[in-house]
């Protein structure tokens, strides 16, 4: 039951992100910032915070950001490992070569918000 709690939220957000207007997806100057510097300026920094501004996180409770390159996939992708300073476990996010969200998680009790809480997807 959480597992498909947790497909929901992660359909719902890109759903929601698909059909945001441009100026809607344009995220804080100082959560972009943040995350250039803790993903140790990614080119996919921009769509990084575009997502973690969907989910309700801001520059002040980014803590960290822990990347993990998959160049021997099918299809190359980067899994990033996002902590918050005001919440327990990470919220794990994985970002195709063309810099786009193709999954989304919580891990060790992260919870994905979006307006509402919704379950962590269980280990």
């Amino acid at each position: 039951m959480k597992a498909q709690t947790a497909l929901v939220a992660f359909v719902s957000l890109v759903a929601g992100m698909a059909a945001a207007p441009a100026s809607a997806q344009m995220p804080a100057r100082d959560i972009v910032e943040k995350v250039r510097v803790l993903s140790h300026d990614s080119r996919c920094s921009t769509e990084v915070a575009k997502l973690l501004t969907s989910l309700g996180i801001s520059a002040d409770t980014l803590a960290d950001i822990d990347s993990t390159p998959n160049a021997s996939a099918r299809r190359p992708s980067t899994q990033l490992w996002i902590k918050r300073s005001d919440s327990p476990g990470r919220i794990v996010a994985t970002f195709g070569a063309d810099c786009q969200a193709t999954q989304v998680y919580g891990r060790d009790g992260a919870a994905l918000t979006m307006g509402e809480d919704v379950a962590a997807r269980p280990e």
